[in-house]
């Protein structure tokens, strides 16, 4: 048995161009807990064991966080642990002034409010002390968020409509002639949109029945079995992803067009087209490549969204503008849901959150900027008019 003041922290251990250009799939390993050093799990392991746990109890406590927050919590460690092997301190030392020191090295390195908070966090985890709490910690971050605020868009970087009209043409239409990567990047595009969903749930979904079912007016989807979202809890768990039909029964060209949008329509030829060479239950898959038919990854699919939206304004021929990131589909989806006067509490829950202040604090962008616009230009209009008077 090793006790943990003999811990020491080191953390030491022994088709196109066009295509090529903007929408190449690169290969992403499948996440893996065989992928996180064993440092900070090790302690808490060695922490746990001298309080008298079976390894069988352990291996149980050690799984209540999901992997992928132990991958980010292990970024931390990998720079907190070598931190405090410097200053030669062992975890069993560690106090508040020197955590107050190790975020102040971060600040001053000019590290956000919101990575300093997850470095309390992954710490807290490390030594099973609730850091958050602590009243000087407290202090410390909110001199950080009045030194660094932290700001956020108020109005869409990106142009919907734009991107819409382009998914309605060449080269994604006619779908039963377009490229499957085409094909592949206007399904995840839409899916995004329309779902509201995190790019981690839209990576879960399964491709299969009973998880995937298709009607007449609108598609059914599930996760995987084995899919645990960002938020744990029985809100979050086993939540169905309804895609719509869309002017199914069109009575204009107009109609007829945005016809072409349709996520029943979608899915439908997406299945179809990818049976034969799928590799994978889950629903997107790569199309090209040495890895095609396997699950995308959750990066793949980030750069998918956002690759989309650049080929759109290409053939729209406008300018791609900075900043667009895949989670943005997100702001815009709900913002627009909320722009058409759909209640907040359909907006939390298609979008999986427990009330409607994330939204309205964190995601929610003005999409109608034209009253402002107007706005402003009867007031010029006013005073102007009036010293020519």
């Amino acid at each position: 048995m090793v006790c943990t003041s003999q811990i020491h922290a080191s953390g030491q251990t022994s088709e196109t161009a066009i295509q090529k250009r903007f929408i190449e799939s690169r290969a992403n390993p499948t996440s893996s807990s065989a992928n996180i050093s064993p440092e900070g799990l090790e302690i808490e392991r060695q922490r746990l064991v001298t309080e008298g746990m079976s390894a069988s109890v352990i291996d149980t406590m050690l799984a209540a966080r999901k992997t992928s927050t132990n991958k980010t919590y292990d970024r931390v460690w990998k720079v907190f642990l070598p931190w405090l092997q410097q200053k030669d301190i062992t975890i069993e030392n560690l106090s508040v002034i020197h955590i107050l020191d190790f975020l102040q090295a971060g600040f001053e390195k000019s590290l956000s409010l919101r990575t300093l908070k997850l470095q309390v966090s992954a710490i807290s985890a490390l030594t099973e002390t609730q850091w958050a709490k602590d009243p000087k910690i407290i202090k410390f971050l909110t001199g950080v968020m009045h030194l660094r605020p932290p700001n956020r868009a108020l109005s869409a970087v990106w142009d919907l409509r734009l991107v819409l009209e382009a998914l309605t043409s060449k080269p994604f239409e006619p779908l039963e002639e377009t490229s499957d990567m085409f094909l592949t990047l206007k399904i995840v595009f839409l899916t995004a949109l329309v779902s509201a969903r995190r790019v981690s749930d839209l990576q879960a979904l399964s491709a299969v029945p009973p998880f995937t079912i298709i009607q007449q007016d609108k598609v059914i989807m599930r996760a995987v079995t084995e899919y645990l979202p960002k938020v744990v809890k029985t809100f979050h768990l086993n939540q169905e992803t309804v895609l719509p039909s869309f002017f199914s029964d069109y009575t204009s060209e107009q109609e007829k067009r945005w016809h072409t949008l349709d996520m029943v329509r979608m899915v439908t030829v997406y299945l179809k087209r990818t049976k034969t060479w799928r590799k994978s239950d889950r629903l997107f898959v790569i199309p090209n490549g040495n890895r095609r038919g396997q699950a995308a990854s959750v990066p793949t699919i980030s750069r998918w969204i956002v690759n989309c939206i650049r080929l759109a304004y290409q053939n729209q021929g406008e300018q791609f503008p900075k900043g667009v990131r895949a989670h943005s589909t997100r702001a815009l989806s709900t913002s627009w849901a909320f722009q058409a006067q759909v209640s907040a509490d359909q907006i939390c829950k298609t979008a999986s959150w427990s009330s409607a202040r994330t939204f309205l604090r964190h995601y929610r962008v003005d999409v109608q900027t034209k009253p402002q616009k107007e706005f402003g230009k009867r007031v010029l209009e006013a005073v102007c008019g009036n010293s020519n008077a």
